[in-house]
């Protein structure tokens, strides 16, 4: 008769307590120098939850020729700066103002027209009423 883990246990399901345990070792100790890194804390979640992903995505490629605390928080410096990169493209591209653009792809007077023809409920009429 066999003893230990029952054949449901197989690679895949050891492979993720390992993970876990690896998580539950070195999360907070990668939080705290994600949270150095970006400085909030929404940032530094979002940084550790893609170095954890990330390093699950390459543990077959990890050769042990440094710690994995070592290979993790490089993970982790890769990972704050592509999220501070990404930070600042979103911040360069700003939503253009609706009412603005209305009046620039509209030519402004079709735009007003449509807001002073509101119905009662609030809403503007058909085509026909805003152009009239």
């Amino acid at each position: 008769m066999r003893t230990g883990a029952p054949s449901c246990y197989g690679r895949p399901v050891r492979r993720r307590i390992a993970f876990g345990e690896l998580v539950d070792r070195h999360g907070n100790e990668l939080y705290g120098l994600a949270y150095f890194l970006t400085g909030q804390a929404s940032d530094a979640e979002d940084v550790v939850q893609e170095t954890f992903l990330g390093a699950y995505e390459g543990l077959g490629r990890f050769e042990s020729r440094s710690s994995i605390r070592t290979w993790l928080r490089r993970i982790l410096v890769k990972q704050a700066a592509r999220h501070q990169r990404s930070k600042r493209v979103r911040k360069a591209v700003k939503p253009m103002d609706l009412s603005a653009a209305s009046k620039v792809l509209l030519g402004g007077a079709i735009m007003d027209t449509a807001v002073s023809k509101r119905n009662s409920d609030g809403c503007v009429g058909s085509a026909a009423d805003v152009e009239s």
